[in-house]
């Protein structure tokens, strides 16, 4: 099941506003001479509620209107297949790793472990099957996509 985080918001920041326009966002309070020279501003960060792997946060907008002021952040669906996507590529570069590993290994005078190679490529082959008949989260979730050879 995939994990939910909560909405939250997070204090700290100031906000620099000269006309309406941000011009800086520090996440700390500016000094006595740095506050002098301009309209500074407390802020806060808010962020949406996100599923874990189905959602991502995106861009933020700063409402000057506010006080303080808000950072407010954004999300975005993602989509099962770029899970997918990416959960293919990574059981290739781990895939790549041992191999590259274990070729190394004649270079410093030792032997090339080839089962662990053709265990590597067959846990790869065997990720990517599955991986293949995934169409939703909660199938994808319920894959074991641990690379350990």
């Amino acid at each position: 099941m995939a994990e939910v985080i909560e909405a939250r918001e997070v204090t700290g920041f100031w906000v620099k506003v000269e006309d309406g326009k941000v011009l800086e966002v520090w996440d700390s309070q500016p000094g006595e001479d740095e506050m002098a020279t301009g309209s500074w501003s407390a802020a806060v960060e808010k962020y949406p509620e996100i599923t874990s792997g189905r959602e991502a946060l995106t861009g933020h907008t700063i409402d000057v209107t506010q006080t303080p002021i808000e950072i407010v952040y954004s999300k975005m669906s993602v989509e099962v297949d770029s899970r997918v996507d990416t959960a293919k590529y990574n059981a290739q570069v781990s895939y790549k790793h041992v191999v590259v590993e274990e070729s190394e290994k004649v270079l410093s005078g030792g032997t090339t472990d080839i089962d662990r190679i053709a265990a590597a490529k067959a846990l790869m082959d065997q990720q990517t099957t599955s991986l293949d008949a995934v169409t939703t989260h909660d199938e994808y979730e319920a894959l074991d996509l641990t690379f350990d050879v």
